[in-house]
């Protein structure tokens, strides 16, 4: 039988962090995946330390989701794919502080057209960016998607197995990905 947490993913943006964390208590969640999108991290130490120490002393476990609007490592323009990977790379360093943790990232987000992107390349960024997660104890974990290749459970198993990285399972993702949508197997299935 299949274990569930009940996870709340926080979309707070600077300062609210706090009323998150009691968001999360008040209403019974167990577990905080801070998403990175509208609150980023800080640059400066002194402003990072404090969200950390806050994150830790709520005694409830936590992961992180990487930007997905201005981050992707599979453009085919591999000045803009670099500098996605060392964005992404910062981030890690951030959260050895807190290591370990896991660290979900899209590959193909919003709804990018497949001829702007580049497999080969994507592979490339992602091993380099999954080995220096390793070496900061982050696991870079990739989420299935609605859309693209990590919509399809091969593709997205391929990616994370040639690099050694995790899988963070997203439902609605699988329910509207082509491969549930064209019925080549249900969400269970999807996961299995």
């Amino acid at each position: 039988m299949l274990e569930s947490l009940v996870i709340l993913s926080s979309g707070a943006s600077f300062n609210q962090y706090r009323e998150t964390i009691q968001y999360a208590k008040e209403h019974g969640y167990q577990w905080i995946e801070w998403y990175l999108e509208y609150y980023r991290l800080p640059s400066w130490k002194g402003l990072r330390n404090n969200f950390f120490e806050t994150i830790r002393e709520s005694n409830l476990p936590f992961s992180f989701h990487a930007p997905v609007n201005d981050v992707e490592l599979a453009l085919k323009d591999k000045n803009y794919s670099r500098v996605a990977l060392d964005y992404l790379k910062m981030y890690i360093d951030f959260l050895g502080e807190l290591a370990p943790v896991n660290f979900t990232i899209h590959v193909g987000a919003r709804r990018i057209p497949i001829e702007e992107l580049s497999w080969d390349l994507a592979m490339d960024n992602l091993k380099g960016l999954a080995e220096h997660g390793f070496s900061k104890n982050v696991r870079v974990c990739i989420e299935n998607l609605a859309h693209g290749w990590a919509g399809y459970p091969e593709l997205l198993m391929q990616m994370a197995e040639s690099v050694d990285a995790g899988i963070t399972f997203d439902i609605g993702h699988a329910r509207g990905s082509p491969w549930v949508q064209k019925n080549y197997g249900n969400v269970l299935q999807f996961l299995i």
